[in-house]
């Protein structure tokens, strides 16, 4: 250990004569120099293997820098980026299921209330036994009370078109509002989205009570008077009271109030309260015992002469032909039906159509109507339908 750390020789150990290659001086080098030579070695007897073998070692290549070369830094660049890429995918992924979930919850929440209300109010509707008034009075007011009424959503008018009940005075018909179209994931398909008004009786104790649903714009979203013409609008509650013996007075009718009712929100703010928002599509079905639709291109009545339609020989329900109105609306394949007297719907399908209410902020940014048509025309994945066939419980079985 002491030879090794150049402290000396080790007493009775072996002497630096005995290892030539260790010794240092001129002579040493010398020494070392002439046995590395080829030519010595052949005087010795020697081969070319051995000098080669002997041959000093370079120490060029222990005198360079360790690194990385160009190849070895883009790969490991590449796989770098490729791990950001791949947990930014899955950190994306998962909050915008988080944010779905949220806009879910909103749009389920408000969406199954309305629902709820909805079919607590419907399966309660009641008939009406109320005997047709005067011949003199058919003119100017109703002549029967309504127990059931489904029609397209009037935009500035107070009477359905299709009908046939007089409009009140200094209001001409109207078209109803326009149907939104969608297109869905295969190009030729679309969705025709519709707005109803809803008209019913209940019967509660000794007096009867008329609750209207009626689907409105929303003045409160813009400070101009585009609202008019917004697609995008509100789920409004109508509701009106009547004593049992008034229900066959013209002005104490409740299905006439209804009709009679402003068609704005803020012009009659007392009977309208609103339940959901984002509201595009609401549709009131009328279906028979067997579960058809009262279809104005199936199903036929035979209307009394003074109301001026046409009778008509094809009737499927000859119970119903006198108290079932089944009419061709303002637009092409949608039916407006109206039950009076004693007649009640056996079924009722409801529809509700919903916007998500980031799409609807989306929506209400757009100042163009014209622009904002077509951004809704691409939104039909985030309408959310609710659908539900009610059993009328005093209706026709």
């Amino acid at each position: 250990m002491a030879a090794l750390s150049g402290k000396g020789p080790v007493a009775g150990g072996p002497e630096p004569e005995d290892f030539p290659h260790l010794r240092r001086g001129p002579a040493c080098d010398a020494e070392r120099t002439f046995l590395h030579r080829p030519e010595h070695l052949h005087a010795f007897g020697a081969s070319q293997s051995i000098w080669k073998m002997s041959a000093p070692v370079s120490h060029r290549a222990s005198k360079r820098v360790a690194g990385f070369t160009v190849i070895e830094l883009l790969v490991a660049v590449s796989v770098l980026s490729i791990i950001v890429y791949v947990l930014f995918s899955i950190f994306n992924q998962t909050q915008k299921a988080l944010r779905s979930n949220i806009a879910q919850v909103d749009v389920l929440e408000s969406g199954r209330a309305a629902m709820e209300l909805l079919i607590r109010e419907v399966y309660e509707m009641s008939p009406t036994p109320a005997p047709l008034v005067a011949e003199s009075e058919l003119r100017n007011s109703f002549p029967f009370q309504i127990n059931f009424m489904s029609y397209l959503s009037p935009r500035n008018r107070r009477s359905p078109v299709g009908i046939p009940f007089p409009p009140p005075p200094a209001v001409q018909p109207q078209e109803p509002y326009p149907a939104l179209i969608q297109d869905l994931l295969t190009p030729p398909l679309i969705r025709n989205n519709v707005v109803q008004d809803l008209f019913f009786m209940t019967h509660q104790q000794r007096s009867w009570k008329g609750i209207g649903f009626r689907v409105l714009p929303d003045h409160t979203r813009t400070n101009d008077d585009s609202w008019r013409q917004r697609e995008v609008r509100s789920l409004y509650r109508f509701e009106t009271r009547a004593r049992e013996f008034d229900v066959t007075t013209s002005t104490r009718n409740p299905g006439w109030s209804f009709l009679r009712a402003a068609p704005l929100p803020e012009n009659d703010p007392t009977n309208f309260f609103k339940i959901a928002d984002g509201v595009v599509h609401f549709r009131a079905t009328a279906l028979d015992f067997k579960g058809r639709p009262y279809d104005y291109l199936m199903r036929r009545t035979n209307a009394p002469a003074p109301l001026g339609l046409p009778a008509n020989l094809f009737v499927n329900d000859p119970l119903y032909a006198s108290n079932v109105y089944v009419l061709r609306d303002s637009r092409d394949f949608e039916t407006a039906t109206v039950f009076v007297m004693d007649a009640l719907p056996s079924y009722v399908d409801i529809e509700l159509g919903i916007l998500e209410p980031k799409v609807v902020e989306q929506y209400y940014a757009i100042p163009d109507l014209n622009q904002g048509r077509e951004f809704l025309r691409k939104q039909a994945s985030k309408v959310h339908l609710f659908r539900k066939r009610i059993p009328i419980r005093a209706g026709n079985r």
